[in-house]
């Protein structure tokens, strides 16, 4: 939309008429994922595409659609690093709190409401050991390996230069896939079918490894038309947009690459 304002005196000035034919007409964004007949393709009314591709924001910038482009994700080390710091931060701020509600002033004789509670202190301890103690299941056993230790204060500090270089990749003995073992629970499956997606406080860990028992096959939605389809159908502007609904969730629209089938 254009908005047009004219200093122009409005008894004598003329202002530009918009009401003729349009040089060209509004178009949305379209983009294809795959060729051929499986190919999909998604239409936005903007040139930011997001959700097409899980956790992935796409900028489009031109259109031309007889180039392939190939997408490349890397992992976002920058807020990963955030993330990091933000832990360490809030562990010494919970350290910082705890010592200031259980601590005695000998000058002024004043005693914090916490001072001798063993819960506050227990606490702290039990705090202490989980961010010093060995992680098993993973092939890091402590977060000093990646930059993170705890300095004779009892806070943790903070390796950047280490961390960054662990985060990418570029320190030896150290898989930035593993790292995330560190921070919360996670699993690995030896069978590419299937996949560990998450656990709660009651999941135990394993000495071993965990049987999986496949009681039954995976069942896939089938769609059954209710005519015939003829011996072939032509797939144009006219019938070539549809949305697919599962459990309420409403996909983008997608769009059939034309032809006749």
């Amino acid at each position: 939309t254009i908005a047009v304002t004219s200093a122009q005196d409005p008894l004598t000035g003329i202002l530009p008429d918009f009401t003729g034919p349009a040089v060209q007409p509004a178009l949305n964004s379209i983009v294809t994922l795959g060729s051929g007949l499986g190919a999909i393709a998604a239409e936005y009314e903007s040139n930011t595409v997001d959700g097409l591709i899980e956790n992935v924001t796409l900028e489009l910038s031109k259109a031309d659609p007889g180039t392939k482009i190939n997408i490349s994700i890397e992992p976002d080390i920058e807020s990963a690093q955030a993330a990091v710091e933000d832990f360490a931060a809030d562990f010494n701020s919970i350290i910082d709190f705890i010592e200031a509600q259980t601590r005695f002033n000998p000058d002024t004789e004043e005693a914090s409401p916490l001072l001798g509670d063993r819960s506050a202190s227990t606490i702290k301890n039990k705090l202490l050991t989980i961010v010093s103690e060995t992680v098993s299941g993973t092939e890091l056993g402590r977060l000093s390996e990646i930059g993170l230790d705890l300095n004779t204060q009892g806070r943790l500090e903070i390796d950047s230069e280490k961390l960054s270089k662990a985060l990418k990749g570029e320190l030896d003995g150290v898989e930035p896939k593993e790292i995330r073992n560190l921070f919360g629970l996670n699993g690995a499956s030896t069978n590419s079918g299937i996949r560990f997606l998450g656990g709660s406080q009651r999941t135990e860990p394993s000495k071993g490894a965990y049987q999986v028992d496949i009681t039954q096959a995976a069942e896939q939605a089938t769609i059954t038309a209710t005519n015939a389809t003829a011996p072939s159908t032509v797939i144009d502007s006219t019938n070539n947009q549809f949305e697919i609904t599962v459990d309420g969730i409403v996909s983008q629209t997608l769009t059939l690459a034309d032809g006749t089938y």
